[in-house]
Formats: structure tokens, C-alpha cells, sequence
């Protein structure tokens, strides 16, 4: 597993499938056969993590869309996106190699 820090470029793996239903989406991950569902928040980053994107930019965005603290917004948003990397669900790059 990698660091993930606010300049690490973050994608969604390519194989995988999702849908949205209503503000949450389910995510199918073909190898594994296996379904992860996410909320809201969670809807909202894997919707911006479908381009490559910086994670300082995901945390501008959450920002702008929910209520919530900077600290704990980047925090909390670590904290997922190694979830969604340990579950083999997104690709992590360092920006100086992309």
C-alpha cells in the first residue's frame, strides 16, 4: 500500500463497474465478484476519482459541496481512499510519476 498524501493522483481502477442509485452508488469489482456500496460523500469522491485527479483537488471539491471542517475533510478522505486502494478499487500514482 502506498502513501497518499495531497498530491498523489488517484483513479478508479479499470476493473471494476458502478452505478449510481439515488446519492449512493454500488461498485462491482470484477475480479474479486465482490459489491461495495458507498454514500453520499463516498458517491461524491468515487464520481471525481473516475479522471485522474489530485487528492488536494477531491478535498476542493468536498469542500465546496459539503459542510465540513478542511483537517477533517482530508483526514477523513485519507482514510477512504486507502479502504477503496486496500480493496483494489482505485489506482494510486505519486504526481512526480504520472
Amino acid at each position: 500500500m502506498s502513501d497518499i498524501s495531497d498530491t498523489t493522483i488517484i483513479r478508479a481502477a479499470r476493473h471494476q463497474v458502478s452505478g449510481k442509485i439515488s446519492e449512493e452508488s454500488v461498485i462491482l469489482d470484477l475480479d474479486a465478484g465482490i459489491y461495495y456500496g458507498v454514500n453520499s460523500l463516498g458517491s461524491r469522491i468515487w464520481e471525481l476519482v473516475q479522471e485522474p485527479c489530485a487528492v488536494g483537488q477531491i478535498v476542493e471539491a468536498l469542500l465546496a459541496d459539503f459542510e465540513v471542517e478542511p483537517r477533517c475533510c482530508l483526514n477523513d478522505l485519507l482514510e477512504f481512499l486507502a479502504d477503496m486502494e486496500s480493496r483494489g478499487l482505485i489506482e494510486v500514482d505519486d504526481e512526480a510519476s504520472s
